[in-house]
């Protein structure tokens, strides 16, 4: 469920602090979930132009417009940038990507060359937009929006805290520092082909290395890097525009890969592909590669169909289904909470027959993550790898992600299946994705019970409660069948149903960084906790997605609102009948009206 909240911050204790961040974080995740990046763009030589006059003169201990943002800092950056900008905020351990240490000079977002510092106007639109798909939330629109002045005076502070921002060795104004990117040209197929040449030649750009061959992040190296702080960090999935960090119209994509991003493996290309108009024809294929969302919808209508329904992911019967796009975010319901889902939306289809109904659901995910044959989803620590280092042992262990752990990692992790905080840590998602063997999974939840005919109700927390139980099919990746469950709340869990003759089917295909399965059942169950799927009925859905090479098992998952599913019924011909009929019968009440009129004006006359 999306989340839209403005946080005031009363007071600064510690406690008050960690809580209220918390939230914050959150939310702001949220935020980037599934949604569309903005299409705002800012004027950056005007707001060079208008920006305090403050913003040209050094940092002294007392001035006012330092104060104003010292206080802004406090009250609005410091739970996730820390007291010293350093990243090291009370909410940094639970963000992925970790916010900004400032602290270093290392800026991603600029118009200046690489390696160099980003002007006031870049870091005023940074501050502005915001960073999609992060806890980074945009300052300058949506529901949280600061005076401009204030964001200003945070900029000021920020500054003043930077080191490199006093150099004028550093200054980012000095003459070639800085770039023009112009406007865009038209696609052509002249121009996109030689953009993809570029794309895929390990002579020129060489982007599908790490971004794959569809640009879904999944490229042989990726999982391989680390950023300058030595976090780990993935290739942008360039398909989903709404996660595009430093936007995502051709003009952005031209500026990021002519200046590349601080701080990260992602290079200038201002050396590999000199001509603009090369830049220019890569920006345009990567703006090819996007997957725009669908308008938003609610309600998945399910066709009947006659004969069988495809049982294969890629049957050409599902060219005829319509999709709807349902949207994820994090699960922080109920603790240890997970902010950083890595599945933000699901592609649905549904078609039915007399007998059966069959859904097709697809979603990206960068790895394949098998479940291993002991894995029991009911408890995923269970059938975990065991991992510890003996005292004497000064080994290293690399994790999947690409962080080392040692000893004093492992101590300071603590129990990463059931964590003292109330939200998961970045640290403990990667060591169980590294040592727990942890597979890809969905589940859908339907109410056991169907609401009344005509009534759109949906009161089903996440996975249900005491009242509103839920009948959820869990399919685990690698496992032979799909888990036929019921559930009465996130507190219950998931509890198999007994053996039966009725239980849901799976058939998975995981291709070029995608997920594609398709869950089949008859419409009518035939156990007590199985939901009956009836025609012309409203009947509420939700879904939940692990990603186990990102750590995800049990209550930390993607999880999504809750939707309508409508099989559509046929109109018998008999309707019709009835309806020419009463058509009719109107029609002749209608004559015999105007009959009776008439010869009464006939008589009086």
């Amino acid at each position: 469920m999306i989340l839209r909240s403005r946080v005031e911050w009363d007071c600064l204790s510690p406690c008050s602090v960690a809580t209220r961040l918390l939230v914050t974080s959150t939310v702001s995740l949220l935020l980037g979930v599934g949604g569309v990046a903005s299409a705002k763009v800012y004027d950056l030589e005007k707001l060079e132009a208008q920006k305090p006059t403050e913003m040209t003169t050094a940092p002294e201990p007392g001035m006012a417009f330092l104060e104003d943002g010292r206080e802004v800092y406090f009250k609005r950056c410091m739970p996730c940038h820390g007291r010293r900008g350093e990243g090291d905020g009370l909410a940094a351990p639970y963000l992925d990507p970790r916010p900004r240490d400032f602290s270093l000079g290392m800026f991603k977002f600029r118009t200046t060359l690489s390696g160099e510092m980003p002007t006031d106007a870049d870091l005023f639109r940074t501050v502005s937009f915001g960073v999609p798909g992060t806890a980074m939330p945009a300052w300058g629109e949506g529901d949280m929006i600061l005076p401009e002045r204030e964001r200003w005076a945070a900029i000021y502070f920020i500054k003043s805290m930077v080191e490199d921002f006093q150099s004028e060795d550093l200054d980012p104004y000095a003459d070639g520092k800085q770039i023009q990117v112009g406007v865009a040209p038209k696609a052509t197929p002249e121009r996109l082909a030689a953009g993809r040449k570029a794309f895929m030649d390990k002579d020129q750009a060489a982007c599908v290395k790490c971004h794959g061959d569809s640009g879904r992040g999944n490229g042989s190296e990726a999982g391989t890097h680390k950023d300058d702080w030595q976090d780990p960090i993935l290739p942008r999935d360039l398909t989903k525009p709404w996660r595009y960090k430093n936007g995502s119209n051709v003009e952005d994509i031209f500026r990021t890969l002519t200046l590349g991003l601080n701080g990260t493996p992602m290079p200038s290309f201002l050396d590999a592909l000199e001509s603009d108009d090369d830049r220019w024809d890569l920006a345009l294929f990567v703006k090819s590669l996007q997957e725009f969302r669908r308008p938003e919808a609610l309600v998945l209508d399910a066709e009947k169909v006659a004969g069988n329904l495809p049982a294969e992911p890629a049957d050409d019967a599902w060219l005829l289904a319509q999709t709807i796009e349902v949207t994820t975010g994090g699960q922080v319901v109920i603790g240890p909470r997970w902010q950083n889902p890595s599945v933000d939306v699901v592609s649905i289809q549904a078609l039915y027959n007399q007998e059966e109904i069959a859904f097709r659901l697809s979603w990206n995910d960068r790895t394949e993550n098998l479940a291993p044959d002991d894995f029991d989803p009911a408890n995923p620590a269970a059938t975990a790898i065991k991992y510890s280092l003996d005292d004497d042992d000064a080994e290293e262990v690399e994790s999947d992600w690409g962080r080392l752990f040692d000893e004093d990692t492992v101590e300071q992790i603590g129990d990463p299946w059931a964590p003292k905080d109330t939200f998961l840590s970045t640290l403990a998602a990667e060591y169980r994705a590294t040592f727990g063997r942890l597979p890809d999974g969905l589940a859908l939840h339907f109410p056991q019970k169907l609401p009344e005919p005509g009534i759109a109700q949906k009161p089903y927390l996440l996975m249900g409660d005491a009242r509103n139980p839920l009948n959820a099919w869990q399919w685990v990746a690698g496992a032979d069948a799909v888990i036929d469950s019921g559930t009465r709340g996130p507190t219950k869990g998931y509890t198999p149903q007994k053996d039966g003759s009725v239980s849901p089917t799976a058939n998975a295909m995981f291709e070029d960084g995608q997920w594609h399965l398709v869950i089949r059942r008859p419409l009518i169950g035939d156990k007590k906790g199985d939901t009956q799927f009836q025609p012309g009925r409203l009947i509420p859905f939700s879904l939940r997605v692990w990603d186990g090479g990102r750590g995800e098992a049990g209550r930390q998952s993607a999880t999504s609102a809750w939707y309508f599913l409508n099989l559509k019924s046929t109109t018998p011909l008999k309707a019709y009948g009835y309806g020419g009929f009463a058509a009719l019968l109107m029609l002749g009440f209608q004559l015999l009206i105007v009959r009776r009129a008439r010869k009464g004006q006939e008589g009086s006359s």
